[in-house]
C-alpha cells in the first residue's frame, strides 16, 4: 500500500491532454505559425527577448486551429548557451503586435518560473506560472 512504501516521492501523471510544441514543426503537418522567432518588448517598450515556442493544446470537434495556452519567451544566454525560458500565460501576451507585446515588465519576467523545454510541462508547472502571473488557469474558466 501506498502508506507503507518508505521515501521518495509519488509520481502522478497528469489525467490531461499535454500541451503541443507549435515552433519547429515545420514539415511536421504544417507550416511554423508566424510568431515563432519574433522579437518580444515588454509592456515599456523595452527589448526582452524572442519566441521559442507556443504552447497549445489541441484543436476542437468545432475548429481546427490548436488554442494557444502559453508562449514561451527565451532570452539572456550568449550563442545558445545561459538562455533562459519562460512559459507566459497567452492572456499576458498581444501577438497582433510586432514586436509581440507583452503586458508584463522585464522585471517581472526574469523573476518568473523558468520553463525547462527538455521536460514536460505538467499540472503542476502550469499552476505556479499561473499563480505567479496571476492569471486563472484555462481549464478552471
Amino acid at each position: 500500500p501506498l502508506e507503507e512504501s518508505a521515501g521518495g516521492d509519488v509520481v502522478i501523471a497528469d489525467a490531461v491532454a499535454p500541451l503541443r510544441r507549435l515552433c519547429g514543426r515545420i514539415g511536421h503537418g504544417g507550416p511554423e505559425p508566424a510568431a515563432c522567432g519574433r522579437q518580444v518588448v515588454d509592456t515599456f517598450g523595452e527589448d526582452i527577448g524572442e519566441i521559442e515556442d507556443l504552447l497549445a493544446d489541441g484543436s476542437s470537434p468545432t475548429s481546427q486551429a490548436p488554442t494557444i495556452r502559453y508562449v514561451v519567451v527565451g532570452f539572456g544566454g550568449l550563442l545558445g548557451l545561459g538562455r533562459h525560458h519562460i512559459a507566459v500565460p497567452s492572456e499576458q501576451v498581444e501577438l497582433q503586435f510586432d514586436p509581440v507585446r507583452l503586458s508584463l515588465s522585464k522585471e517581472i519576467l526574469r523573476r518568473a518560473p523558468a520553463y525547462d523545454p527538455e521536460m514536460p510541462f505538467s499540472r503542476r508547472e502550469e499552476m505556479a506560472v499561473n499563480a505567479y502571473f496571476g492569471t486563472t488557469p484555462y481549464w478552471l474558466r
